[in-house]
């Protein structure tokens, strides 16, 4: 919720942001999954 509305203010988010918001996103969804599975 907190990267979408990052990205929304800034209209040109820079590579590094990008990168970051991917990186929270992947670890937020391994953790889910990781949930689901145990």
């Amino acid at each position: 919720m907190q990267g979408k509305a990052l990205f929304h203010k800034t209209k040109r988010p820079s590579q590094m942001e990008k990168g970051v918001s991917l990186f929270l996103f992947f670890r937020y969804y391994d953790s889910c999954s990781y949930v689901t599975m145990s």
